[in-house]
């Protein structure tokens, strides 16, 4: 915690850095601090669990706007994103392809320090449980396997 003097006035200001975003000091309004909330991100997804042939929608929704996110921030095990669109300056989406013939779990997760907003603040929330996505695969396609003690078959036997 920080107390600074600021004027006109010299009012005291405690600020707790984590917790506030902006001060405004004075009848004009005058910004003592300048934007000082790092970004948070929560990733979710339109399924839980994909099949052979599936796809999930993932839903990236930053807690402001970001001057760089972009797919490459993203993580990405047992499958991969395509279609990575902007829905608004907060809500980015991507589609969710799983591996080919996996069992493998999908995973889709933003670590911390892979963006910012247009002050500098880097997202420092990568190990909260909602930046990360854990998809149930099971890709592997059904085999049908026959066999017959006869090893000649004439049409209709």
């Amino acid at each position: 915690m920080q107390t600074v003097e600021l004027r006109p006035g010299h009012v005291p200001v405690e600020v707790m850095c984590h917790q506030v975003q902006r001060v405004a000091v004075g009848q004009q309004g005058r910004q003592a601090f300048g934007d000082l909330i790092a970004l948070g991100v929560v990733v979710t997804a339109s399924t839980q669990q994909l099949h052979a042939g599936q796809t999930a929608l993932v839903t990236f929704t930053l807690s402001e706007p970001s001057t760089d996110f972009e797919q490459s921030d993203v993580s990405v095990n047992g499958g991969a994103l395509s279609n990575w669109s902007a829905s608004s300056a907060t809500v980015y989406t991507a589609t969710f392809t799983p591996t080919a013939n996996s069992t493998a779990n999908g995973v889709v997760s933003v670590a911390s320090n892979r963006f910012s907003d247009a002050a500098g603040n880097a997202n420092a929330d990568g190990s909260d449980a909602n930046n990360t996505v854990t998809l149930t695969v099971d890709s592997v396609l059904p085999t049908v396997s026959i066999s017959s003690s006869v090893s000649t078959l004439a049409q209709g036997e």
